[in-house]
């Protein structure tokens, strides 16, 4: 696994500066958007596609700084009901693919997108329950005569120009939003199509990300790591937890000694206080004694 990032976090500023500072961090891998969403900060394919320098000098850049591109990013709504917008993110798309096959990259990130409720919709229609029944005739319609040929069309499109994995963001607003939804898309288009796993997009619909990583086994091509508080668990013959924020650890189960914290292999980890006192009268042993005990010879090894 290589750390990377979004490079349009650095948006206002060129591609050699953004990459310069994430180099500086150690990131090894950035994901660059090239349309839709994310913009054309760092990449824009018209300029990239029609200048041989200009690819050559963007090319040169990555290898200065030892990155890579993990997937370009072309984040938009290409079944948009209204036609003009879904041309301009189709267009984006058409170009990003175009773009990786130039770079080499076989991965793009986007949304599934959201058509209307019919042809002659205006806004986008994001529908979540089955009932009353005329939202599963807009369900029907949606997948069955946008949605699946919109994206069979264009994974075709993709594949013919080696991009091997388009990699969806479950985001709620499209019509893959959860792994339910994505799998579905999967199992009409292809393997061409997985997710781009952002477990934030998945907690605030109240899901557990850590079963949806079970359910999408094999689907998860690229992931999204932010907006997320994570709880880490160290498990062996040592143990500890830790809470991480921000990519910061802000708090820990160890202790003073190695005795302190969850059970481990040996060590009974934290206790009330005045257990120590009763064992020691319980058992006829000094204090020493009974701490290398509850160092060496207790917890799981008890059970073994």
């Amino acid at each position: 696994m290589k750390l990377g990032v979004l490079t349009n976090l650095l948006g206002s500023v060129s591609l050699e500066e953004a990459l310069q500072y994430f180099s500086s961090l150690g990131l090894e891998m950035v994901e660059i958007g090239c349309g839709g969403f994310p913009g054309k900060d760092h990449a824009d394919p018209d300029v990239l596609l029609n200048d041989d320098k200009a690819l050559a000098d963007f090319k040169a850049l990555l290898e200065k700084y030892n990155v890579e591109i993990s997937a370009l990013s072309c984040h938009g709504n290409p079944v948009h009901p209204d036609k003009a917008i879904a041309k301009e993110f189709d267009e984006d798309m058409r170009k990003t693919v175009l773009l990786a096959e130039k770079l080499g990259v076989h991965q793009i990130n986007t949304f599934s997108g959201c058509p209307g409720d019919c042809e002659n919709s205006k806004y986008p229609n994001w529908v979540t329950c089955p009932w009353p029944e005329d939202f599963l005739a807009i369900l029907d319609w949606q997948w069955n005569e946008v949605l699946i040929p919109y994206w069979k069309k264009t994974c075709a499109f993709a594949e013919a120009h080696n991009v091997k994995r388009i990699a969806f963001e479950m985001h709620p607003g499209f019509c893959v939003y959860n792994p339910e939804t994505l799998l579905r898309l999967r199992a009409a288009v292809g393997p061409v199509i997985g997710a781009n796993f952002d477990p934030s997009h998945l907690i605030w619909q109240g899901m557990d990300p850590v079963a949806a990583i079970r359910e999408l086994k094999g689907c998860i091509y690229h992931v999204h790591a932010k907006d997320t508080k994570i709880v880490t668990c160290h498990l062996g013959n040592g143990s500890s937890i830790a809470a991480v924020n921000g990519g910061k650890c802000v708090d820990t189960s160890m202790g003073l000694t190695p005795l302190a914290g969850i059970m481990m292999g040996t060590r009974t980890g934290d206790m009330d206080p005045s257990v120590l006192k009763f064992c020691c009268s319980f058992e006829n042993k000094s204090v020493d004694e009974m701490m290398e005990e509850l160092f060496k010879e207790t917890s799981f090894k008890e059970e073994i």
